[in-house]
């Protein structure tokens, strides 16, 4: 068996699969089902974007007698059938895709630079030549051998392709820049899908109110609103968890402390300021406000909570924030210990702490 990369750009992919020379081997896909529209679009948009793609893997096979070469798709059947459906108009970006001159179009809509840019668009594919089938299941065994884990956002990701998977992706892409510029998320985590899980996360507390959040209820609220996140949902998501991002622009202190970089407190803090901004029916009972405006020591106030979190433990069980700190240690992901938390970051946020 013989591996080569060989370099295709669309137009040349596309015209070998539709004259008959690139076929896809049904044997070797994951699944049959089409990906959603949203998944089609979101691969164009990166195509157009210039982002690399995940490579194809083709398998040639020559035919002695009639001494002709075919080669068949084993891995990127999906990839395959957007790109050469994009081409023939078969269905449109989505409406809020990017770049913007590419939203809602068709390909022969889109300004003849982007169509340019498309069909020159570098594929990267691995050519198998000379292998047999026992080699290519054993070229796949040893690739998942060799691959990380997917993380539970990875896999979920990949699973749910409705709307809410997306929007959770649009939030990504608006908002972890500055969450990553304010400390709250590692280049790593960032790959990892940690942002995604944080916005998942402060989705369900809005929806559902504050609970103990297992990965069954991540799945469960995906799958719920994957088909279901209509306009009015999604503003009920989307401006909270804006207003209070941008609020957390206007403390530079904050930024980089312990509220910041701590996930499980870092979820209750944007959903406290937008609570306080907006009145989050499903978390008033835990907490409601007194005063529609935040205090002047706001920012003071939440510093101080940050700094009980960096105490040596016997120093801290001192501090008048000392029930914040208990609640934020082990354990920090139970309904109770984040209901406690969430009060206190509330009262910081309306009161003067002496």
């Amino acid at each position: 068996m013989k591996l080569s990369t060989t370099p295709f750009n669309i137009l040349e992919y596309v015209s070998s699969f539709l004259k008959g020379e690139i076929v896809v081997n049904t044997d070797y896909q994951r699944s049959n089902e089409i990906w959603s529209a949203k998944a089609r679009s979101f691969l164009i948009e990166t195509i157009l974007l210039g982002f690399p793609i995940p490579k194809l893997c083709l398998y040639q096979k020559t035919d002695l007698n009639k001494l002709t070469t075919r080669k068949e798709v084993v891995d990127g059947q999906q990839r395959t059938s957007a790109i050469i459906d994009f081409m023939q108009d078969k269905f449109p970006m989505r409406a809020d895709a990017d770049p913007p001159d590419a939203a809602g179009k068709l390909f022969s809509k889109l300004p003849h630079e982007l169509q340019k840019q498309f069909v020159e668009y570098s594929l990267a594919v691995d050519l198998l030549v000379g292998a047999t089938d026992d080699d290519i299941r054993e070229l796949f065994r040893r690739i998942n051998s060799y691959t990380a884990p997917l993380t539970a956002e990875e896999q979920r990701h990949a699973v749910f392709q409705g709307d809410f998977k997306w929007f959770i992706i649009d939030l990504c892409k608006a908002h972890t820049g500055f969450l990553r510029s304010i400390g709250a998320f590692t280049d790593r985590k960032i790959v990892r899908m940690l942002d995604a899980r944080l916005y998942a996360e402060i989705c369900l507390f809005i929806h559902k109110g504050i609970q103990t959040t297992k990965g069954t209820d991540l799945d469960r609220l995906y799958k719920e609103l994957d088909d279901g996140l209509d306009a009015k949902k999604k503003k009920q998501f989307n401006v909270p968890i804006k207003n209070a991002l941008n609020q957390l622009g206007f403390w530079p202190k904050l930024h980089e402390t312990a509220l910041i970089k701590k996930d499980a407190i870092l979820n209750l803090l944007i959903l406290a300021i937008a609570h306080q901004n907006e009145s989050v029916p499903a978390v008033s009972g835990v907490y409601k406000f007194k005063h529609k405006k935040l205090h002047a020591n706001a920012e003071a106030n939440l510093l101080k909570l940050a700094d009980v979190l960096e105490l040596d433990e016997e120093t801290a069980k001192k501090h008048f924030a000392a029930h914040f700190r208990a609640a934020s240690g082990g354990g920090a992901n139970v309904k109770a210990g984040r209901e406690i938390r969430f009060r206190w970051l509330c009262r910081a946020l309306e009161e003067s702490f002496s």
